[in-house]
């Protein structure tokens, strides 16, 4: 979910993201959270989500403030709730929708149209 979600952001919107697991994001990404920095965190609920609140507490430490694409289970004001409860391997299937709707407020407010984005086609061919 977040690698899909990065790609958009970066085709859509002409902006850099990145995609790292919790796990992942100890090893280096770490040091580029802090104040100015966005962060978007997928939690799904589920052995991973304890993970991902390790990591989120760690990036709002160094002064970044989250968002958090979530079931609802979470506390914060930053949260981007899908209030239904899924096994922690059906996520993906119901979390894209709230980061596909950011990817568009975030196109649209940057003055991009999400349906033309700037140097991509919607056919992509290949060799």
């Amino acid at each position: 979910t977040a690698l899909e979600l990065a790609r958009k952001l970066q085709e859509t919107t002409g902006l850099f993201a990145d995609a790292y697991s919790a796990a992942d994001l100890q090893h280096g990404p770490l040091a580029m959270a802090g104040p100015g920095v966005p962060v978007l965190a997928i939690r799904a609920d589920g052995p991973g989500g304890v993970a991902t609140d390790e990591a989120i507490a760690a990036v709002t430490a160094r002064g970044s403030q989250p968002w958090v694409i979530d079931s609802g289970s979470g506390s914060g004001p930053r949260r981007l709730a899908v209030r239904q409860a899924l096994p922690e391997a059906l996520t993906p299937l119901l979390y894209i929708v709230p980061g596909y709707l950011l990817v568009d407020g975030v196109a649209r407010a940057r003055g991009v149209s999400p349906d033309l984005p700037l140097g991509l086609t919607k056919v992509t061919r290949t060799r």
